[in-house]
């Protein structure tokens, strides 16, 4: 007997079709820039979750899939900061920085990388090398602007602010 998902929630193993989508739509985290990094300070464990809607690109029908943002790095040293977006724990997007890597050109690089979705493998494994955060010394700060950016992620100007769905 086919099992089918309750109206409203999504199947996790059909719903990888819809990474390339999901990546391309803006993600809201209801936790200001400001917390996240006295999370950091405080040397807390930066893993959000959210439930972002967006709607099956076959279908139309309206999807609700549960997104986690996974933040890491002891600053001021840039080794190990990393940035993981996750879709029902896999990871689909995300940025880095390690003293070594292999690319997905085979070759071995060292710095700056993304994560890069594979609809193959379904996963975000590979990484490719990225320029994004060069050009001199950037603060953890920046790195998350940057990167939160780049990944279409928005989060509230401060926790007075959260939530805009109150106002």
């Amino acid at each position: 007997m086919e099992q089918k998902t309750p109206k409203g929630e999504t199947d996790p193993d059909n719903i990888f079709d819809i990474v390339p989508k999901l990546l391309g739509d803006k993600k809201w985290f209801d936790v200001s820039l400001d917390t996240i990094l006295a999370m950091i300070r405080d040397g807390k464990r930066v893993d959000l979750r959210t439930v972002h809607v967006t709607s099956d690109q076959n279908t139309g029908e309206e999807l609700k899939l549960p997104l986690r943002l996974r933040i890491s790095g002891r600053p001021p040293d840039s080794e190990g900061w990393h940035i993981s977006l996750l879709l029902y724990n896999r990871r689909i997007d995300g940025f880095g920085y390690e003293e070594r890597f292999r690319g997905t050109d085979g070759i071995e690089h060292h710095g700056w990388h993304r994560h890069v979705w594979n609809p193959n493998s379904q996963d975000a494994a590979s990484k490719t090398p990225v320029s994004l955060f060069d050009g001199g010394t950037m603060s953890f700060r920046d790195f998350l602007i940057r990167g939160l950016k780049e990944m279409k992620i928005s989060y509230p100007k401060d926790d007075d602010y959260a939530n805009p769905t109150l106002f």
